[in-house]
């Protein structure tokens, strides 16, 4: 598309069995794009002790040409548009 879109693709686990909905927050300085990944649970939650797939595509939005740096939650993977 016109201009390119970014979408990301995050694959791993929750680390317990609550079934709390999952917040995204984005954020943009320069070419480094930071996502982070989260959820609020009360502090007297109970949960089971599992680990839950997670697996979502975000869509980061349009992107001039150039090389980006997207942060995930600490892990970076730079990407190139054009």
């Amino acid at each position: 598309s016109a201009p390119p879109q970014i979408n990301l693709r995050v694959t791993g686990y929750q680390p317990d069995g609550c079934t709390f909905p999952v917040q995204v927050e984005q954020t943009q300085e320069g070419n480094t794009i930071t996502v982070r990944i989260y959820r609020v649970l009360p502090p007297d939650i109970m949960c089971t002790m599992q680990l839950v797939p997670y697996d979502e595509t975000i869509p980061l939005g349009s992107f001039q040409s150039g090389t980006y740096s997207i942060d995930v939650n600490g892990t970076v993977i730079t990407v190139n548009v054009s």
